[in-house]
């Protein structure tokens, strides 16, 4: 994975640690839900499944700029001196 310093464009590779984890979690969960919800309850059910599911990837890109930084907090740009990362796929 490739964070990017957010004031001066400075890429650097870092080691995923809880990003991929949380999606694969987040994917099985989800799955496991949509497959309940198709074959046990009604289509208003599945259909509030879809639009959590919908709700939650957003949530988790958007909110992918806040977990770079988290993860990258101690440490400072070697070029510009500042600590906002932005994940970069």
């Amino acid at each position: 994975m490739k964070v990017e310093c957010q004031h001066c464009g400075y890429m650097e590779h870092v080691d995923p640690h809880i990003g991929p984890k949380l999606w694969a979690f987040c994917i099985a969960f989800g799955l496991l839900l949509l497959g309940k919800a198709f074959f046990f309850d009604s289509w208003s059910v599945f259909l509030q499944v879809c639009l959590c599911m919908v709700l939650g990837f957003i949530a988790l890109v958007v909110s992918s700029d806040e977990i770079a930084s988290i993860n990258k907090l101690d440490h400072y740009c070697p070029q510009c001196g500042n600590r906002a990362w932005r994940i970069r796929l």
